[in-house]
């Protein structure tokens, strides 16, 4: 419910599923799998954002594309995931 009260207003109409516990636990590799079958969508043509290290895990191992949100301190470049500090420096 975060996307409902940004700076720019309620961005919820700009998503159209969301997606908790009930297709399992975030770090769990079939949760992503569940995700990409229930939206339709090839693994690899789906973008997954987290500032949690073991969510990008089980993203990337059920095949899709992952960028680290890094909040506070530094990038690391040697990191397994690409990352960035806010949407803007996402490139698709």
């Amino acid at each position: 419910m975060i996307f409902g009260h940004t700076a720019f207003g309620d961005l919820t109409p700009l998503f159209e599923g969301y997606f908790d516990t009930t297709v399992g636990g975030k770090r769990e590799v079939d949760s992503y799998r569940k995700i990409a079958a229930q939206i339709k969508a090839p693994p690899q043509d789906i973008l997954f954002l987290s500032d949690i290290k073991e969510e990008l895990d089980a993203a990337v191992t059920a095949g899709m594309q992952t960028v680290w949100l890094v909040r506070d301190g530094a990038l690391d470049t040697s990191a397994p995931h690409r990352q960035v500090r806010d949407f803007n420096a996402i490139e698709v």
